[in-house]
């Protein structure tokens, strides 16, 4: 009996053990492959790397909760993709946004830093632009690609840049007072705007005048003390003019390239001389050298000071004079600019 029971025991302890070592051998690979991949898929997850993750977890093929897992990491790719939309249509305030929502996908953190710079563009360019360093603050609006009001802020100074131009073009043909008036209107110390300001009102202290201003000057002249005059021959051309009026002047002179008068002659004819004598001849001659500068004294004032003009001892305008009177009885007075060509 004893024999016979040893017998069955080990004969069910045999059985057991082949039991344990079938149901080894048949539990299922695929799903221990599966839990693999999930495994490491969550690893990869919690370590921020969602897209190694999301491999991982389609890898799992529906193991566990996989599925959502994908549905969250498509999510953050859907967002992604809407922030690197957003940024390319440079709409920097809701990429930013969206980037922040989903940092931790792919490089949206290296997105964040680049907007983040490109603001610090920004801000630096408006800082430039409060301190009038245009220039500089310039190349940071380009800097920060559009960010904010960069764009209107570069046309500001585009705007400023022609302007100045524009100035510095009427400066060089001397003609100061528009120049003063176009720096003026830059509304801003752009460049060297002040400086050129007060340059332009230095020249005008000794400003030439253009042939066409003194015969237009001529004209005022003559008409504040109510006297009619009007030129009956006009002949100005590149280096010189002669122009003769109704009074009987004849003008003759010089000019620069620019049409500023280096020299002007004022002929009085023979027989006005003879006629009207020496008192008429000075009230011509005082309209004719007032036209240099009409606005720096009143006719009544050059007429008191005329002997002083015409015997070379006074200046006006910028010019000097000396009188003389040919051979043939025409009294000239000779004007000369003080300060030369502007070609010098």
């Amino acid at each position: 009996m004893k024999r016979f029971l040893k017998r069955a025991l080990a004969a069910l302890l045999a059985f057991c053990t082949a039991l344990l070592v079938f149901a080894g051998c048949t539990q299922d690979p695929e799903k221990e492959r599966a839990k693999a991949y999930y495994d490491l898929a969550v690893e990869a997850y919690n370590n921020k790397d969602l897209l190694t993750a999301r491999e991982y977890f389609i890898a799992a093929d529906g193991y566990g909760n996989s599925k959502t897992f994908i549905e969250a990491i498509d999510e953050y790719e859907r967002i992604y993709l809407e922030a690197v939309q957003q940024l390319e249509a440079k709409d920097y305030d809701a990429a930013k946004a969206s980037f922040e929502a989903v940092r931790d996908y792919s490089n949206a953190e290296d997105y964040l830093v680049y907007i983040n710079d490109l603001k610090a563009f920004y801000e630096d360019g408006l800082r430039l632009y409060s301190e009038e360093d245009f220039e500089l603050s310039r190349e940071r609006f380009v800097q920060s690609c559009d960010y904010g009001r960069a764009a209107e802020y570069i046309a500001s100074i585009d705007a400023m840049e022609s302007r100045y131009q524009d100035a510095m073009r009427l400066y060089r043909e001397q003609h100061y007072n528009a120049a003063i008036a176009a720096f003026e209107a830059i509304g801003a110390n752009y460049k060297d705007t002040y400086d050129m300001i007060s340059v332009c009102y230095g020249e005008l202290e000794h400003a030439g005048v253009s042939i066409t201003d003194y015969l237009t000057a001529y004209l005022k002249s003559n008409g504040d003390e109510n006297e009619q005059v009007s030129f009956v021959m006009t002949d100005v051309n590149e280096t010189g003019f002669m122009v003769s009026d109704t009074k009987g002047m004849l003008f003759t002179g010089s000019t620069d390239v620019y049409g500023i008068v280096q020299s002007i002659a004022f002929w009085v004819d023979d027989n006005i001389v003879v006629e009207k004598g020496r008192a008429y001849v000075d009230r011509l001659l005082a309209h004719c050298i007032r036209a240099l500068d009409i606005e720096m004294m009143s006719y009544s004032d050059v007429l008191a000071n005329i002997a002083e003009y015409t015997d070379g001892k006074a200046t006006y305008g910028n010019f000097s004079f000396e009188l003389s009177y040919e051979d043939s009885g025409h009294a000239v007075l000779n004007a000369r600019y003080i300060y030369g060509s502007a070609e010098e």
